[in-house]
């Protein structure tokens, strides 16, 4: 057992809901969820539940020293192994949903990729519509969100409801090839060009019913 994978564990028995998983992601899964990354320019890219690093070490070798990179973490003591193991990147220990909040306070009005690793299915409805519509607050209108989820779970209820808001919130949502090459298998979803804003109290569903493109690649 590595060490990220004996941390992962470890706060996973913590905070089951908060963590999510049990073992990092694997670096197929990373390459699938990071590939909206820019390779030109100094974009904005924000991580959402880095956990130990899976994503982000991705991330940062696509960026190269461009930009600007933000990874939002929950768990204090994923946060700091986070800081010791990546200091090009800014590392902040709050809640997701206070992404509009938190990029402001450091300049930026948009992001152009958010990148998430946060466990959906173990989100109530309430804070999976809080942070996905903070999500789509702050993405830039050419900007893209990628998730995943996990095969045994997306029949879930609370994956349904996820990724119907995901189609609610994102003028097209597509549906990438199943990851086997992962603990457990995993799929991507990536989110593109938000719809407006909803504004702040307003009641389910995150958008008046439209017609919605729901793409999906070979399975």
């Amino acid at each position: 057992m590595t060490s990220e994978t004996g941390t992962m564990l470890r706060e996973f028995l913590r905070s089951p809901i908060d963590t999510g998983a049990v073992a990092p992601s694997s670096r197929r899964l990373g390459t699938a969820v990071t590939a909206p990354v820019p390779e030109l320019g100094h974009p904005v890219v924000v991580e959402l539940g880095p956990g130990t690093g899976a994503f982000t070490g991705i991330i940062q070798e696509l960026l190269g020293g461009r930009g600007r990179h933000l990874a939002i973490e929950i768990n204090p003591q994923l946060a700091e192994m986070l800081r010791d193991r990546f200091p090009y990147v800014e590392v902040l220990t709050e809640q997701a949903a206070a992404l509009p909040r938190l990029l402001a306070e450091r300049g930026h009005e948009k992001a152009d990729v958010v990148v998430s690793g946060l466990p959906w299915a173990s989100f109530p409805s309430t804070v999976q519509y809080e942070t996905l519509s903070a999500i789509r607050e702050v993405l830039a209108p050419d900007g893209a969100f990628t998730t995943f989820g996990y095969v045994h779970a997306m029949r879930l209820a609370s994956a349904l409801r996820f990724r119907r808001m995901m189609r609610e919130a994102f003028e097209e949502v597509v549906a990438g090839r199943t990851v086997w090459g992962n603990l457990p298998p995993a799929f991507v979803l990536h989110g593109r060009r938000p719809r407006a804003v909803t504004p702040t109290g307003a009641p389910h569903p995150l958008a008046p019913h439209r017609p919605v493109r729901l793409l999906a690649e070979d399975h």
